[in-house]
């Protein structure tokens, strides 16, 4: 609502795409597509690329979740169009991710295979961890749709140590910004209190100049 008032479009669009992402969580999956269409729509007003891009990808999401493929695929290259307006061919990664998995619910293991090495070259050309855990357990599906079920195991247990690892990782760097932080903030109430001090100093010292001049005074 704040936003709404004061008009500020890119924002409103960010907050409508992280309902979105929420709401898929929440498996709330007609709120979701509803964020996601809306904060769509507003973006190609505003020729806004890069939000474009990220809702066409959700929606391909809601597709397949829905069991929609056809629409899902088509949602993905029409995202990986944008992002090549835009020269972002990272995260074109997560476009051709979503049309392999859509792929793969239609039992199609080809073109599946197709996008799904793809995705990996570009992932392994920006070093795209997120999108590697996305590509190692979209594998691990190919592999048990191909009946190769050792390979399909041994796909989703890199996936669980690639995500276990990224997570502590990013933990440690939220502990390492927390520590810097309360860092700074003892070391500011440290230079507050030499200050108070420093400053009590002075004020008792002219105060005793101002006490030997009255007594002078008085004499």
């Amino acid at each position: 609502e704040i936003n709404n008032e004061l008009k500020i479009e890119k924002q409103i669009d960010n907050c409508l795409l992280n309902l979105g992402v929420l709401s898929t969580e929440l498996k709330m999956i007609n709120v979701a597509e509803n964020y996601f269409t809306r904060a769509l729509k507003n973006s190609e007003k505003r020729s806004d690329y890069e939000m474009q891009a990220s809702c066409l990808n959700n929606l391909a999401v809601i597709n397949t979740i829905r069991q929609n493929y056809d629409a899902a695929i088509a949602n993905s290259h029409n995202s990986i169009k944008v992002r090549d307006l835009m020269d972002n061919e990272m995260e074109m990664a997560d476009s051709y991710l979503n049309i392999a998995v859509a792929y793969i619910k239609k039992k199609e293991p080809l073109p599946a295979l197709e996008n799904l090495k793809i995705a990996d070259s570009i992932i392994l050309k920006f070093n795209y961890l997120a999108a590697k855990i996305q590509s190692l357990k979209a594998y691990s599906e190919y592999y048990e749709l191909e009946h190769n079920y050792e390979k399909a195991f041994a796909q989703l247990q890199l996936c669980t140590i690639l995500k276990d690892s990224l997570t502590k990782a990013n933990k440690q760097i939220d502990a390492n910004n927390f520590t810097d932080t309360t860092t700074e903030e003892i070391n500011e109430v440290k230079n507050a209190k030499g200050f108070s001090v420093m400053y009590f100093n002075l004020l008792m010292i002219v105060l005793l100049l101002c006490a030997v001049f009255i007594f002078k005074h008085k004499r």
